[in-house]
């Protein structure tokens, strides 16, 4: 919306966005190699408190109910990784083996699923081990993580909504 200066103004809390950079510059860093920045997987931290900040602004919005802005959230996460795991499943089939596609079809399952974390901390021998570096869908994890955090914040906001006020608010605090 154009203010008095002429200039578009906007609600938007930038400072997450900032933040969120400085995450995204911190996990690069890191992947690139761990010397540059030890601790650079700290980044994702991050991503998950600004994730979480930002479920709970959207859930206090009152023009929609928690189940709405669940299907919303969810859908808005699916079909990106839906298209991006039919992307990478097909090119890998065409330059794979086919014994060495297995793991990273089942990780793609159990990321449709929201449970690739999950999955992947039960079958491998962790995040650098040789037999995840060769999956393809390792980066999954964080989507499952966010659809697990969406599942149990709407949860939460269902079962304090539906207490009485003062309950909730002791609950909460």
């Amino acid at each position: 919306m154009p203010s008095e200066t002429g200039r578009i103004t906007s609600k938007r809390d930038c400072a997450p966005d900032g933040i969120r950079g400085i995450a995204i510059l911190f996990i690069v860093l890191y992947h690139a190699s761990s010397q540059i920045l030890p601790y650079g997987y700290h980044g994702v931290s991050i991503f998950l408190v600004i994730s979480g900040y930002y479920i709970f602004k959207g859930l206090q919005k009152q023009d929609y109910t928690a189940w709405s802005y669940l299907k919303r959230r969810i859908s808005r996460i699916l079909i990106p990784l839906a298209i991006s795991i039919i992307l990478a499943l097909i090119l890998l089939i065409a330059t794979t083996p086919l014994d060495c596609i297995t793991p990273t079809a089942k990780t793609a399952l159990a990321a449709i699923l929201g449970i690739s974390n999950l999955y992947l901390e039960q079958n491998s021998n962790g995040y650098f081990a040789a037999d995840t570096l060769s999956n393809g869908m390792i980066h999954t994890w964080y989507t499952s993580v966010i659809i697990q955090i969406y599942l149990l914040f709407v949860a939460g906001h269902f079962i304090l909504s539906k207490l009485p006020k003062s309950i909730a608010i002791a609950i909460t605090i």
